[in-house]
């Protein structure tokens, strides 16, 4: 009996082992799906830019709504925060050792 319940006792060791690797594996999932969005996202935003800015040449009247209120301020800071958010410690690092002369610049 003691042996039995011994390898009872493993065996649910064992399952919750696959549990909480199951668990992880799901999780990795939803981060992979968001990360392959994400980067869809990403890759495509050169042909949006392109294109609108053809479109803009071509039919400006097409685009005089992102001109109205305050969505171009708004579309300027989506930018600059999908900018920042791929910033590292590095780069900060890099930019301070190297190229502080390029920080007044940037100021301008």
């Amino acid at each position: 009996h003691t042996r039995l319940n011994a390898n009872n006792n493993n065996d649910n060791v064992g399952d919750e082992n696959n549990q909480q690797t199951e668990k992880e594996v799901v999780e990795k999932k939803k981060i992979t799906k968001l990360d392959g969005m994400l980067s869809f996202l990403t890759a495509g935003f050169p042909f949006f830019v392109f294109f609108s800015a053809v479109l803009g040449l071509l039919v400006p009247s097409s685009l005089m709504w992102v001109n109205r209120g305050n969505l171009l301020t708004y579309m300027l800071a989506s930018v600059m925060v999908g900018t920042g958010l791929t910033l590292e410690k590095k780069d900060f690092v890099d930019v301070f050792k190297e190229k502080l002369s390029a920080v007044p610049t940037g100021v301008l």
